[in-house]
């Protein structure tokens, strides 16, 4: 569950940018994806389980709270049925407040497998000379190095480094997502530029993507 769950997450983090640094600016967003179990051609082996079907979504909202501070809202469910017809339901539920002085954060992260609850999480993060992070659950007490960032300071990196002539920037984020851990995310920039269905994009968002 873990693993899975870095790989949905993570990819919130690289939401695309704007086509001229000049005038970048992170807008709020709100976006949903579908999740579907993708074809494979390998042959399965007698006596092991696999899954037969799967489906589900996730729903991302991030938004700019009258420029105090960046709210987002996640939730995943996710349905699979394996190879002996026994289906499970697993939903992740994860919010964060992140003021936009870039020194503190909130956030809140359940986890429910079949409709029982299976993790929750209550956490406030601080930056000073070290990023500490407690819970109100426990009286657990997480210290990192200040190079360490919160997600709204990450994204405002990438974009700043757009047209930088970089190739790539790594920085230590920290989210929430898992608990006890910040991920380690590299950016790597290409000169391509991307258009998308305009109906996705709204009023004032140039259609070009880098």
């Amino acid at each position: 569950m873990k693993r899975f769950k870095i790989n949905i997450f993570t990819t919130f983090f690289f939401f695309a940018l704007v086509s001229n640094v000049s005038q970048a600016e992170l807008k709020s967003f709100q976006s949903e994806y579908n999740i579907s179990l993708s074809k494979s051609d390998d042959a399965r082996l007698p006596g092991k389980t696999y899954v037969n079907q799967a489906s589900g979504y996730l729903l991302i909202d991030w938004i700019n709270n009258c420029n105090a501070s960046w709210v987002t809202t996640q939730r995943m469910m996710t349905k699979f049925i394996n190879s002996h017809g026994v289906g499970s339901v697993s939903e992740i539920n994860y919010s964060l407040n992140e003021l936009n002085d870039g020194k503190n954060m909130e956030f809140v992260l359940e986890v429910k497998d079949n409709a029982e609850l299976v993790e929750r999480h209550y956490g406030k993060a601080e930056k000073s000379d070290q990023l500490i992070v407690s819970f109100m659950e426990d009286d657990k007490v997480l210290k990192f190095s200040p190079e360490v960032i919160f997600p709204h300071e990450f994204l405002t990196n990438v974009i700043n480094n757009l047209y930088s002539g970089k190739k790539m920037i790594v920085r230590d984020v920290y989210e929430g997502t898992i608990p006890d851990k910040y991920f380690n995310i590299s950016v790597f920039f290409t000169d391509e530029i991307l258009s998308v269905d305009k109906s996705l994009l709204g009023k004032g968002v140039v259609n070009k993507f880098k």
